[in-house]
């Protein structure tokens, strides 16, 4: 009941997307869970928040999200 809502998830994982990716070399590997995950693909790509519940990831998954000049991402669903 005293939980993170959605959005308070979304906006921590945002502000934590934003620093890593202006810290981070040319390649960088992030393990976290479902909610973080839905947050920054819904970011990334544009989803609002709401419809984001539509993303089937699975337990385990490998996402891959390419960054050229911080304005394009391309994601791709290895695993």
């Amino acid at each position: 009941p005293n939980g993170e809502s959605n959005q308070q998830l979304f906006k921590r994982s945002v502000e934590a997307w934003e620093d890593i990716t202006t810290q981070a070399g040319e390649e960088l590997g992030l393990v976290t869970h479902f909610g973080v995950i839905q947050s920054l693909l819904a970011y990334i790509l544009h989803i609002p928040l709401e419809k984001s519940f539509r993303l089937d990831i699975s337990y385990g998954s490998v996402i891959q999200v390419s960054i050229r000049e911080k304005t394009f991402f391309k994601v791709k669903f290895l695993k």
